[in-house]
């Protein structure tokens, strides 16, 4: 029976090791493909580097390298021709992820931004309901982001829903830059509100030093 027992727990220990073993065989193939995917990327072979990172999502779905293969694939669609709808859809299911990035997930709000708008120029008007969301973000990085993309919406009604966000840059913000292209963002929505905008500020800082 001891005999047996013994057999029985050297299979078990066989067993554990052969497992380890295939595990670790599989992360470092998933890490091989991700390192190729990336540099096909770097030449923009963005078709041969998406093949890769989808083999990562299929057969390595819960390597730590999956996150990276699914944000990287949307990468490579953003860079295709017509390629805009899937990518954004791509970027959305990156960010739903448990295992993004904080930092990948903020330029994945970016990246949409970005695709809503040209799918919106392109006819789809429904896309720009994307943008019009990200206003309302706490992350500010997306938030003016999304309200200088808006600007350039052609349609001036829906344009105008930049508006408060752009005043919360001009009132609150320092850095010179942002602010420049919050004027010119305000600027191309209505000239009439940014000059009756800038006069209220002037006044203001008039009184304030009078005071």
């Amino acid at each position: 029976m001891k005999h047996k027992t013994m057999i029985s727990l050297w299979i078990g220990v066989i067993i554990i090791i052969s497992s380890s073993f295939l595990t670790y065989s599989q992360l470092k193939e998933a890490d091989e493909l991700l390192q190729a995917a990336k540099l096909l990327m770097f030449d923009k072979k963005w078709d041969e580097a998406q093949k890769k990172l989808e083999r990562i999502i299929e057969l390595y779905p819960h390597s730590l390298t999956t996150p990276q293969a699914v944000f990287y694939r949307a990468k490579c669609l953003e860079n295709k021709n017509g390629g805009e709808e899937e990518a954004l859809q791509a970027y959305k299911n990156y960010i739903g992820s448990e295992r993004k990035s904080s930092a990948w997930a903020q330029e994945a709000e970016l990246s949409i931004i970005k695709l809503a708008f040209i799918l919106h120029e392109k006819g789809r008007s429904s896309y720009l309901n994307e943008i019009e969301k990200r206003l309302f973000r706490t992350d500010k990085v997306v938030k003016y982001f999304a309200a200088i993309k808006m600007s350039a919406v052609k349609d001036k009604k829906q344009a105008l829903k930049a508006l408060p966000v752009l005043e919360e840059i001009l009132k609150k913000e320092k850095d010179i830059e942002l602010k420049d292209r919050a004027k010119i963002a305000m600027l191309r929505i209505d000239p009439e509100y940014f000059r009756s905008f800038e006069e209220e500020r002037y006044e203001r800082r008039a009184r304030i030093l009078k005071i």
